[in-house]
């Protein structure tokens, strides 16, 4: 009876072992979002952390030329392509709202964001980027329809003037924005020429839409007296 008494107890001892291993793994897991590793960088990662894409788009693009590797940077990349909007609130397609990440990884969306226009043009430049040091083509070629519907944005929020809108319904354009816009434009066409998934015989757009930009930006924006 002893020994049958030292069996069973010895048996929930490792179950209980197994389940507490399991846990702790689960949590330590969890705690390695692929949002939070990248977010740890430029925020003290609490409980509950607010995140903007954002932010984090140029934290890593001007993290990326000192890095070695780049796991952590694919990860959050293929974190954005999952998270984007079909549509958002607004009946936009290719966005991405802000969100509220706990420690434990438990994800939930703000439905809001600060900008479409630079969120978008800061992803594009950060991606280009992260493919021209890292060598991944895989990235582009699987997900070029969301790239695409990503720098689509840029398009769309695009004025009669020239200018880019920071978010649909609203009329507010700023310089920075703009120029940022410039910069994804600039990113998404190199991206173009190195994938041809990328094309879409779009060839002659999204040039156009970066020209009429650039005129904007210098026509409207530049303040001769000041400058």
């Amino acid at each position: 009876k002893m020994y049958i008494l030292s069996v069973f107890v010895r048996k929930r001892s490792v179950k209980l072992l197994l389940i507490l291993s399991l846990s702790s793994l689960l949590v330590f897991s969890c705690s390695q979002h692929p949002v939070l590793k990248v977010a740890k960088t430029v925020i003290d990662i609490k409980e509950a952390n607010y995140i903007v894409p954002y932010f984090l788009n140029l934290s890593l693009l001007n993290e990326l030329p000192k890095k070695k590797n780049y796991k952590d940077t694919r990860n959050y990349i293929l974190w954005v392509f999952d998270n984007l909007n079909y549509p958002d609130k607004h009946g936009m397609t290719g966005t991405i709202y802000d969100f509220y990440i706990t420690k434990s990884g438990l994800e939930t969306p703000v439905e809001k964001y600060d900008s479409v226009d630079s969120y978008s043009a800061s992803f594009l430049m950060m991606l280009n980027e992260y493919t021209k040091l890292s060598g991944d083509k895989s990235i582009v070629k699987e997900n070029s329809k969301k790239i695409l519907d990503i720098v689509y944005t840029l398009a769309f929020l695009q004025d009669s003037d020239g200018l880019t809108t920071a978010k649909p319904n609203h009329k507010e354009k700023y310089l920075m924005d703009n120029c940022e816009v410039y910069g994804g434009l600039t990113a998404y066409l190199e991206l173009a020429e190195r994938y041809s998934e990328l094309e879409q015989n779009q060839k002659e757009y999204y040039p156009r839409v970066r020209k009429n930009i650039k005129d904007a930006i210098n026509s409207i924006l530049f303040n001769e007296i000041n400058n």
